[in-house]
């Protein structure tokens, strides 16, 4: 029950009512005869509830319950806004580093094709050995898949910022 029912189940109540009744019975007037007779009934009730006279009662005790569980929803709704501002803002970091993470993987990547092409032109005129070749190959490839999984997590942090909008 919703506080303010409760608060008014503890004031006094008065009803009142009027019946009209049509039946077809035995006349009281005549022998063996019956016929409709119309009957009038009216009633007036009151009633003080005792709850409101004694100490811990039933309705203060449901009145303090549902306090309670108000207050219980307003802390689990201030939470539930607290998580998803948290969750909110921990997705648009998560986006903004990963978007600078690209941004500078692209520019490793960039340099590492370089040095790869100017070390296939050294090898091819003699100038470096096949050692330093392969590993510059392998700075190059080592470089391509950290741009590769920094466009990968960016386009996850996208995505999730995505999802939480529809």
């Amino acid at each position: 029950m919703n506080k303010q029912t409760l608060e008014w189940s503890k004031f006094p109540t008065v009803s009142a009512g009027i019946n009209y009744v049509y039946s077809y019975e035995k006349d009281r007037y005549a022998l063996n005869s019956k016929s409709w007779q119309g009957s009038w009934s009216i009633g007036i009730n009151a009633s003080l509830p005792l709850d409101v006279f004694l100490p811990n009662s039933s309705i203060d005790s449901q009145i303090s319950t549902s306090k309670e569980n108000l207050n219980k929803y307003l802390l689990q709704k201030e939470s539930y806004e607290k998580s998803l501002f948290n969750t909110v803002k921990s997705h648009l970091l998560d986006l903004e580093y990963n978007k600078d993470l690209l941004e500078n993987q692209k520019i490793n990547f960039q340099i590492a094709e370089e040095n790869f092409k100017l070390a296939k032109k050294q090898k091819e005129l003699g100038r470096i050995n096949k050692l330093d070749f392969i590993t510059s190959e392998i700075a190059y490839i080592q470089a391509r898949n950290d741009y590769e999984n920094a466009y990968y997590n960016y386009y996850i942090s996208l995505a999730k910022i995505e999802r939480m909008i529809e």
